[in-house]
Formats: C-alpha cells, sequence, structure tokens
C-alpha cells in the first residue's frame, strides 16, 4: 500500500496534466467548443425539474423539487460517471500504458477529471438553489463542494475492480451505462421510490440512494441522520478500500497490459 501511495507523489505532474487534459477533451472538435460543455449536463435536470414542475412525475413533499432534482441527479451522475471512466481509464490510456511505466493508478485518478467538470458547472445552480431553500447557515454552504468527495470515492473504488474485468470483456460499459441510467429512475435519484414503486420498496435499500438522500435532506434542512463519527468512518473506510484494491490491481499490471 506504500507503493501505491508512493506513485501518486512520483507521478503527481502527470496526474494534473492527465486530469486537465480530460476535462479539456470534452469541447475538442466541436464547433461551438466550451459552450456544448456547459449547456449538455444542464439539459436533463432542467428537463426533468419542468416534467415534475408539470405533475408529470412525481415528487418529494419533503423539499422543494428542483432542489430535490437537482442535487439528486448530480450525486448521481458523479457516481456512475466516476466509476464509468475509471473502469475505462487503463483501454482508453493504452498506447501511454504500453509506451511507459506509468502504474495504473494515476491513470484512475486522472479518470475524475470529467466527472469533476460535470460537478463544476452545476455547483452555481446547486449554490443557488441552496441559498433559496437550505436551512443551513451560509458558512456551512461553504462545504457543499465536498460533498463530490464520497460519490467520486466510491465510484473510483467500484471502477478500479471493474477494470479489470473490462480490459477481458468490454461489453461490461454498455451493460453498465444502460444499468445507471435506468436504475437513475429507480433509486430515488428523481422520483421518491415509496411514492410511486410501492413494490419496489428494497430500493430504498441502494447504498448510494440511502447516501443520497441522507446528504440531500441534511443540504435542504440539516435533519440528515450522519454523525461525525459515521462520516470519519466512512472516508476511513473508502481510503483503506481504495488503496487496498489499487495495491490489488498493481499486482496484476503486467498480465492486465497485455490485454489492452
Amino acid at each position: 500500500m506504500k507503493a501505491v501511495l508512493l506513485d501518486l507523489y512520483r507521478f503527481r505532474s502527470f496526474i494534473a496534466y492527465s486530469f486537465l487534459k480530460n476535462i479539456k477533451s470534452s469541447s475538442r472538435n466541436n464547433l461551438l467548443g466550451w459552450l456544448w460543455v456547459i449547456v449538455m449536463p444542464l439539459i436533463p435536470i432542467c428537463l426533468y425539474i419542468f416534467l415534475q414542475e408539470i405533475g408529470f412525475l412525481k415528487s418529494s413533499n419533503q423539499m422543494a423539487r428542483s432542489f430535490y432534482v437537482v442535487f439528486g441527479i448530480t450525486f448521481w451522475e458523479v457516481f456512475s460517471d466516476s466509476t464509468l471512466k475509471v473502469m475505462s481509464a487503463p483501454v482508453d490510456n493504452r498506447d501511454i500504458l504500453k509506451k511507459k511505466k506509468i502504474p495504473f493508478f494515476p491513470i484512475y485518478i486522472a479518470a475524475l477529471g470529467q466527472p469533476f467538470l460535470i460537478f463544476l458547472i452545476r455547483l452555481p445552480l446547486m449554490y443557488f438553489l441552496a441559498f433559496k431553500f437550505s436551512a443551513l447557515s451560509p458558512f456551512a454552504l461553504l462545504l457543499l463542494p465536498l460533498t463530490f468527495l464520497p460519490f467520486a470515492g466510491i465510484g473510483l473504488a467500484l471502477g478500479m475492480f471493474l477494470s479489470v474485468f473490462y480490459c477481458y470483456i468490454r461489453d461490461i460499459k454498455n451493460v453498465l451505462a444502460i444499468f445507471f441510467k435506468y436504475m437513475m429512475f429507480l433509486s430515488g435519484v428523481i422520483i421518491p421510490v415509496p411514492s410511486v414503486f410501492q413494490g419496489l420498496k428494497f430500493l430504498e435499500l441502494n447504498f448510494i440512494y440511502i447516501l443520497i438522500d441522507n446528504i440531500r435532506l441534511y443540504l435542504f434542512n440539516g435533519q440528515g441522520s450522519f454523525r461525525l463519527t459515521f462520516v470519519i468512518l466512512f472516508f476511513l473506510g473508502l481510503g483503506i478500500s481504495t488503496i487496498f484494491l489499487a495495491y490489488k490491481v498493481s499486482i496484476e499490471e503486467g498480465n492486465l497490459r497485455e490485454r489492452l
């Protein structure tokens, strides 16, 4: 595990360069450049807010509809996009990995660039809704950018695990993309589960849904069920599991490079 941390330090410049490169690649070959990068993440949010406002979708009674949708979709997409980007990172960067002796872990970290960009684009809207509806103090809302970390962290860990299989079976990405897209409707991200899917109440046991719902509820009225001890244990466990997975992948790097 010490070797994993050393790799992060040794390749810090490469990580920073690749992280920014992944962000800039979003506007590559687009006639309108960064305009599309800014507009595209906002389109689905505006659509779902409109559908709830006209009564087409069931809304939450706990909080404002726009607050529920914007925060729910953003957290879910940070998790799902991080998972998919990290999972495919070794294959997407196979030319670099074959030419240079760069470990996989820096490649994984750099793959979080695009999910981070989408989060940044939506952050002003999240702040607007938070200041408008949230019961938290303005000082407490300064911590809002940190909500990126738990969802990106889970995506990083899950993506690293799945990347081992993705090196052998490329169909996994398409299957997961479909799964993430439609599970968004079945996991309380846009539509509250109990109010619509009475027979599927077990979907509330989804850990990502629990995390989204608690953070979203806390940001809205300060009444989430999280405690400081839980938060510390969560990040400690996530950090240990991520480093452990990175170490296990590093052992298999030789075999995986041949499959790229």
